[in-house]
């Protein structure tokens, strides 16, 4: 398994780039194998296309991050060029309510102090991770 948690997109920033980061992930992959990645939803920061930049802020922990935006259907096709098959595509909202239904998620992000003692992201967690309000 090769797992890319919100750091794929970096190679976005030219197609010559993200080729050698697809090529570098199947080259660790077993037939078989998975591959797992996370990016940021593109059409939610407003797609422009390939390679387009937009500057990321974390307060008190980044400060003015080049990020590159991902027009999944190009990712898609060049990771098919690749022999990598989509068999799971979900926006992040979708998988957390599913997720919290389960017993054992809720226990773990509340260990990891992700969610408040009521059970939920807060409010400015949840609309960074997704255009929908609770």
């Amino acid at each position: 398994m090769v797992s890319m948690q919100f750091c794929l997109h970096y190679s976005f920033e030219t197609e010559e780039k993200a080729r050698m980061m697809l090529h570098n992930v199947t080259s660790q992959l077993r037939p078989g194998g998975v591959f797992i990645g996370t990016i940021p939803d593109a059409y939610w920061i407003v797609f422009d296309k390939f390679g387009s930049k937009y500057w990321f802020q974390l307060e008190d922990a980044i400060d003015d991050c080049p990020e590159y935006l991902v027009h999944f259907p190009t990712f898609q096709k060049l990771a098919e060029e690749y022999g990598l098959e989509l068999i799971y595509n979900k926006k992040f909202h979708q998988v957390y309510e599913e997720a919290s239904q389960e017993l054992d998620f809720n226990q773990l992000l509340y260990r990891m102090n992700v969610i408040s003692e009521d059970g939920h992201l807060s409010e400015d967690e949840w609309e960074a991770a997704s255009k929908e309000k609770y």
